[in-house]
């Protein structure tokens, strides 16, 4: 096999983080960001948090709280609530759930880029750098705790659960192509 099949077969895998990526490709297209797309890029985020063990599905349950009223608020007039913007001028909008949506995907996207940096510490320097100031005391205990078991880098790589249809063999190099892809583009949507 050549090197450029190889590629191309590579190319044919793609990771959750890899579709979040795409999706956030085309949420971010215009001036706006762009809610259907963006949406479809937190459920490819929830459902790839959801296989990397028990600390992210505790992760899952805090993201649903955010993101479930932030859809619906969306689908209720999705030609009127097409942008970001659109939504945020609805007297109703759940703009408490838009705003933790966006500040547990900045805590994860924080972590992510810190492993990819190779920080040891990287949930406890992403944690400090984002959610610390929003939570009292005793949220922050409890927080540490979960941050304790999120997984290193090497750990992540090897999850072939965040790979739909990988060989084995191919996870580590689509989880951590399609890693840097995210990190490319979707930090630019949530901390804008």
């Amino acid at each position: 096999t050549t090197m450029g099949s190889l590629d191309a077969q590579n190319e044919a895998f793609q990771s959750f983080f890899g579709r979040a990526a795409r999706y956030a490709r085309e949420a971010n297209k215009q001036q706006e960001i762009l809610m259907r797309p963006f949406l479809e890029c937190c459920a490819a985020y929830r459902e790839g948090l959801s296989n990397m063990g028990m600390a992210a599905k505790m992760g899952v349950a805090d993201f649903d709280k955010n993101y479930v009223p932030v859809k619906a608020f969306f689908h209720e007039d999705e030609d009127g609530r097409s942008t970001w913007t659109m939504v945020c001028k609805h007297s109703n909008a759940p703009v408490v759930s838009m705003k933790w949506l966006l500040n547990g995907l900045n805590f994860f996207l924080t972590y992510l880029e810190h492993l990819w940096e190779g920080h040891r510490d990287a949930p406890g320097i992403a944690y400090r750098q984002t959610l610390s100031r929003h939570h009292n005391w005793w949220q922050s205990t409890g927080f540490k705790v979960v941050l304790s078991t999120l997984p290193s880098r090497e750990t992540l790589l090897k999850q072939s659960s965040l790979c739909v249809n990988c060989p084995e063999h191919e996870v580590s190099s689509v989880l951590d192509r399609d890693t840097k892809d995210m990190l490319s583009v979707l930090p630019e949507i949530v901390r804008s």
